[in-house]
């Protein structure tokens, strides 16, 4: 008789749970690395970090004109 343990009783590494739906952990995800995620977060934040920089030069302009 085989006893069965909460490991037993999972679901598949495979799926997930996502609004109430089993889903596919690829179709949530994708075929995406996390070396890929890596690289597009690091690119993300240096565009924040630029943006934020503009707004910041752009204000100090903005006040030197009043």
């Amino acid at each position: 008789m085989r006893v069965r343990t909460a490991l037993t009783r999972r679901q598949p590494a495979s799926t997930r749970a996502l609004g109430g739906r089993t889903v596919a952990s690829s179709l949530v995800t994708g075929p995406v690395t996390c070396l890929e995620r890596c690289l597009v977060a690091d690119l993300l934040y240096a565009v924040l970090l630029i943006g934020v920089f503009v707004v910041l030069a752009l204000a100090l302009r903005g006040l030197e004109k009043l």
